[in-house]
């Protein structure tokens, strides 16, 4: 596929159509990399929501007040990622991964 003759917005990603997806793969990897720093770790290692651990080794979700800085950047970093891809793809090819949580789903 041609790539595009006139300059890509870096506000918005490439949409994907179907042929192009070779080329969306490229310019989506650097597209999340430019959102946010770990942008695209989140793609490649997943994410998962901080735990807590008691005393007797039982873990449950940590409460978001209680979230690190850096659980936080995570959680964003995530997000920002979701919603570049969702907002490349066509309104089919979303609902197919709509329920996905993590960029890793994805």
């Amino acid at each position: 596929m041609e790539p595009p003759r006139e300059g890509s917005f870096v506000t918005r990603p490439l949409f994907l159509d179907g042929r192009n997806y070779g080329y969306w793969k490229i310019i989506m990897q650097s597209f999340i990399n430019s959102i946010a720093g770990g942008a695209w770790n989140s793609v490649l290692t997943g994410y998962k929501d901080p735990l807590l651990t008691d005393v007797q080794g039982n873990t449950a979700g940590k409460v978001r007040s209680l979230w690190t800085e850096e659980e936080v950047k995570k959680f964003m970093s995530n997000g920002k990622t979701l919603n570049a891809i969702y907002n490349a793809m066509d309104v089919s090819q979303s609902r197919t991964i709509s329920s996905y949580k993590t960029t890793k789903e994805v």
